[in-house]
């Protein structure tokens, strides 16, 4: 929820901002995940979070565009992923 709230206020000062600061880019992400429903819970938790579109899903990677340059910076610090992470194994990964 707070990774969504922060991407949501990040995305809105994008738009109203008169130089409209976007750099867009496809990036690969490794989502380390296990099993295939885990993936696709991460995938869905990047697309949701705005700024961020998940475009393909290989067996080892993502191709998620990112909107800007702190998006991209978000994505790889990896809050998500462990957040997914701890929803399917309690923590203990």
């Amino acid at each position: 929820l707070y990774e969504i709230v922060k991407a949501n206020l990040g995305v809105a000062y994008v738009i109203l901002n008169p130089d409209l600061p976007i750099d867009p880019r496809m990036v690969s992400y490794d989502p380390e995940t296990d099993g295939r429903f885990e993936r696709a819970v991460l995938a869905n938790a990047i697309t949701l979070t705005p700024g961020k579109l998940t475009v393909d899903v290989d067996d080892d990677s993502f191709s998620v565009h990112a909107l800007t340059e702190s998006t991209r910076t978000e994505l790889e610090g990896g809050s998500l992923r462990r957040a997914v992470r701890w929803v399917f194994h309690g923590g203990n990964t």
